[in-house]
């Protein structure tokens, strides 16, 4: 397991999520009928939330199936960080210090990532708090950092002097991209035309 790339994924999606919270405020306020970030909002704090769960397990050494399942992911950490998680959520939104309310509030979110990246395709209604969501990424993302380090996010984006080395890379992607999306309409024709 990749460790240090779970933790940079973590973070990575952690700031993807900070920004669209921060947007979808922004789009509400503007417009309050149309909440164009709250979907990419929801899975990308998600993700982030399984992300850093999954890091957890991994600096602790636990196995863990393939699941976006964060009730699961939840469930099988160490009992003291698993604790530390419910405490730091809770101090982040204290509505939620309830035990009982605390876990209903994560069940409905413990599919998040898979219901509302197919929302349009499932046709059930799902529910999310947005404070109970926002508590539960922050904490689990610092529980993380503070037990096993984070990983320093570097922009990605070119600076002002690597610009036509960007434009060569976009460039050989694009092409790249276009030979394979050929080769897949040729096969796609190539079916077609022997039946």
């Amino acid at each position: 397991m990749n460790i240090l790339g779970l933790k940079y994924q973590a973070g990575s999606f952690l700031t993807a999520y900070i920004n669209l919270v921060i947007l979808n405020d922004q789009s509400l306020n503007i417009k309050p009928s149309s909440p164009i970030f709250t979907i990419p909002m929801i899975v990308n704090g998600a993700f982030a939330a399984e992300l850093s769960l999954k890091a957890i397990l991994s600096s602790c050494g636990i196995n863990y199936e393939k699941s976006h399942n964060l009730l699961y992911l939840f469930t099988i950490l160490p009992e003291d960080l698993a604790l530390e998680i419910v405490n730091r959520s809770i101090a982040a939104a204290p509505i939620f210090k309830n035990i009982d309310e605390w876990l209903k509030q994560l069940m409905l979110i413990s599919d998040g990532f898979e219901h509302w990246r197919y929302s349009y395709d499932t046709g059930v209604p799902i529910v999310v708090n947005f404070n109970f969501l926002q508590a539960f990424v922050q904490a689990t993302s610092n529980t993380l950092t503070d037990h096993f380090g984070s990983v320093e996010l570097k922009e990605t984006l070119p600076n002002e002097n690597s610009e036509e080395e960007f434009e060569q890379c976009l460039s050989e992607s694009v092409e790249k991209q276009k030979q394979v999306a050929i080769e897949k309409f040729r096969k796609i024709l190539k079916k077609g035309r022997k039946k």
